[in-house]
């Protein structure tokens, strides 16, 4: 469940994000005016304007953009660790305790290495902490845990993504495009059982999940330049694909709005949401990690 502090920042970003949806009525106003000018000028004139029109975004002039920031997500997450035979038993978070709320860093990176052609390296983490007493028996990576202990959870998501795009498409004020490359996954889970042996804490049992997924993904973005201030974003990422031990489901949505704050400098604010459920198998262990992340996005810029 979100926070009361989750929802303002929801709420704040949403807001934020349609902020320069009211410079469309002036940008419009501003193209109808020259237009009509245009229709009473020489043709050296229009060349002129025609130059006026075009947009000096950052997002097209530069060749590197650098991104550097925080995420405020929202985590709901369902694990499994099983050694066969035994049955598989999925766990959710929230029951065992854990804070799914976390504040934690984003970077990416873009570069634009020809006029077709570019490439985008981001990562971002997460980590969940909380600890109950079992009210009934649990099994997780081979361990017992019985009811009556205190068990206590750690969780560790660090996520990293390479993808190689095209443009296929460019004009002055707006560019698409289609790609793919890697989207990793590194998981960690930890579970400590603890009893009190005459009020004095001792170490129960242990158990430890580990999965690197590193998944195929198709991209698309779509970049939107309303002025030389003001630009929206948006990225999309899916894939649904089997192969060797792993099975995995992948789904990734960011928008953002941009400001130019300088010549170099800008900020950013958007709405991240990521769902994936991969599942690792051996012959003697199957493990699954389902978890979804959702929340506000705050990043500044730097462009050269």
């Amino acid at each position: 469940m979100e926070t009361d502090a989750m929802k303002f920042l929801t709420r704040l970003c949403l807001m934020l994000m349609l902020l320069p949806l009211t410079c469309l009525p002036v940008v419009a106003e501003e193209i109808v005016a020259e237009e009509t000018v245009a229709e009473g000028e020489t043709g050296e004139n229009t060349a002129e304007q025609g130059t006026h029109n075009e947009v000096d975004n950052p997002y097209f002039s530069k060749g590197h953009i650098f991104f550097a920031g925080g995420y405020f997500q929202d985590a709901d997450a369902n694990i499994s660790a099983t050694i066969k035979p035994l049955p598989e038993v999925g766990l959710d978070l929230g029951d065992l305790g854990v804070d799914e709320s976390d504040t934690t860093w984003y970077a990416e990176y873009r570069w634009n290495f020809a006029e077709k052609w570019g490439l985008t390296a981001a990562a971002q983490a997460y980590s969940g902490r909380g600890g109950i007493a079992l009210e009934k028996d649990i099994s997780f990576g081979g361990e017992e845990f019985p009811a009556g202990i205190s068990l206590d959870t750690e969780l560790d998501i660090n996520v990293y993504f390479l993808d190689l795009m095209y443009h296929i498409y460019h004009s002055d004020r707006a560019r698409i495009s289609i790609g793919g490359g890697i989207h990793a996954f590194d998981f960690e889970a930890k579970m400590t059982g603890k009893a009190f042996i005459d009020d004095v804490e001792a170490v129960n049992s242990q158990a430890r999940s580990e999965l690197l997924a590193p998944l195929p993904n198709v991209r698309i973005q779509g970049l939107y330049a309303i002025n030389d201030r003001w630009a929206l974003m948006a990225n999309l990422g899916w894939l649904s694909a089997a192969y060797d031990e792993y099975d995995g489901k992948f789904t990734y949505l960011h928008l953002r709005t941009h400001y130019r704050l300088g010549e170099r400098f800008g900020v950013a604010v958007g709405y991240q949401l990521t769902n994936v459920d991969v599942t690792r198998e051996t012959k003697q262990k199957e493990i699954n990690y389902d978890v979804e992340f959702s929340g506000p996005s705050l990043t500044f810029t730097y462009a050269l």
